[in-house]
């Protein structure tokens, strides 16, 4: 059992915020629970972040990659593939690889707009939530460190140099019978120490999910 250092805050009556490893949190979003967070900078309205080297989510039967987005400015490649775990619950895996050596990512964690304006989130987001009974939380492969910028004393939320992988786990109000098609968003900021590529906010790709089963 892998534990999600994080707290969630479940919108329907019947859930109560409280510390969930990720198995107990698969089974909560299967049962129509919505995350939600009071960080008004959250994606949509709800952001609960979740981060391990080893989860559930990692070990599903994925497709074969369904689209690969890139920008020549942003300089970061994501692959972008989908799977269908247990009672509905769709997981769209997203891995983020910087394409320079010395290059990271920031975290989940970060503000929308980074720290003082420096900065951006690495966020997998989807489109259409009215399709969806749930949606979050996403979860990281990787662990998180603090960066500290001394000469102008902030500090933020950074990955390890390389590649990241996210997973965000929905749920269908109403399961499609065959292949369907999603649009999902993504936002991230590659820096080295010394100098950072192009951000990217909200790029919009397209996605063909297989049918489940």
């Amino acid at each position: 059992m892998i534990e999600v250092p994080t707290l969630f805050e479940f919108r329907k009556s019947t859930c109560t915020a409280f510390h969930v490893t990720l198995a107990i949190l698969v089974s909560a979003l299967a049962l129509g629970c919505r995350s939600d967070s009071s960080d008004s900078d959250a994606p949509d309205g709800s952001r609960a972040v979740g981060t391990s080297t080893s989860n559930p989510l990692a070990k599903l039967d994925y497709s074969p990659v369904a689209d690969t987005h890139h920008d020549e400015g942003g300089r970061v490649t994501v692959e972008l593939s989908a799977a269908w775990g247990d009672d509905g619950l769709l997981v769209i895996r997203g891995v983020f690889t910087p394409e320079d050596v010395g290059y990271h990512l920031y975290s989940v964690n970060l503000p929308r707009n980074g720290v003082d304006g420096l900065g951006r989130p690495t966020l997998l987001e989807i489109d259409g939530m009215d399709l969806f009974e749930s949606i979050g939380p996403l979860v990281s492969d990787q662990k998180e460190t603090i960066h500290i910028e001394e000469a102008l004393g902030i500090s933020m939320q950074v990955y390890p140099d390389g590649a990241v992988t996210l997973y965000l786990p929905i749920r269908f109000r109403e399961v499609p019978s065959g292949p369907t098609n999603l649009n999902v968003k993504l936002t991230y900021m590659a820096c080295s120490e010394n100098r950072c590529h192009k951000p990217v906010q909200g790029a919009s790709v397209a996605i063909d999910v297989p049918p489940p089963g």
